[in-house]
């Protein structure tokens, strides 16, 4: 290799790392005005000490923490102020395979439901499966829902999800919950 082919090559390198080290800055940014855009404020971090949990949530979201069973280790609900989002972070004691849990959950759906989509999820943070799909309920509202299943330590898999309005729901609400997807942690 002569002296010209090493120096572009030492260029595209240099730039190769310049982009990964400016997609880090500009992802954070893009979760932000996403949150903005949503008119949901910050992220609050929660931490449940006495059961080692710690979660984000947007600022203007009431919580209220669910009683744990043999199944769930910790669920907390949550929803917008305006009643347009909805769901819950629940951590499960599963051994179980999370795309197999994935389809059991939907074949056991009690709403009607389609358009189901189950992929990959994968974050800085975290690899896992995302599952969308429709629900209609009895009013003639139809909602758009987002689950994600997602690997936290052995025996232990986080569920969060999220339930939409269709009429409300915007692409960039998959970057919200993407962010609180990611801050679910367990010590």
């Amino acid at each position: 290799m002569n002296k010209k082919q090493l120096a572009v090559t030492l260029m595209l390198v240099g730039l190769m790392l310049v982009l990964v080290f400016a997609q880090k800055i500009f992802d954070n940014g893009f979760r932000q005005v996403a949150l903005v855009d949503s008119n949901m404020g910050q992220l609050k971090n929660y931490t449940i000490d006495n059961k080692g949990i710690s979660f984000s949530l947007p600022d203007k979201w009431a919580s209220e923490e669910k009683d744990s069973n043999d199944y769930s280790v910790y669920k907390v609900e949550f929803k917008d102020s305006e009643n347009n989002i909805m769901g819950y972070i629940e951590l499960l004691k599963c051994n179980e395979d999370i795309r197999a849990l994935a389809q059991k959950d939907i074949n056991n759906m009690v709403l009607s439901h389609g358009k189901e989509k189950i992929e990959a999820y994968k974050s800085v943070n975290r690899n896992g499966i995302r599952v969308e799909y429709k629900t209609k309920v009895e009013k003639g509202y139809s909602f758009i829902n987002t689950n994600y299943y997602i690997p936290i330590k052995d025996g232990t898999i986080g569920k969060c999800t999220f339930i939409s309005k269709e009429s409300n729901y915007k692409d960039n609400l998959r970057l919200v919950y993407d962010s609180i997807v990611d801050s679910v942690s367990l010590k």
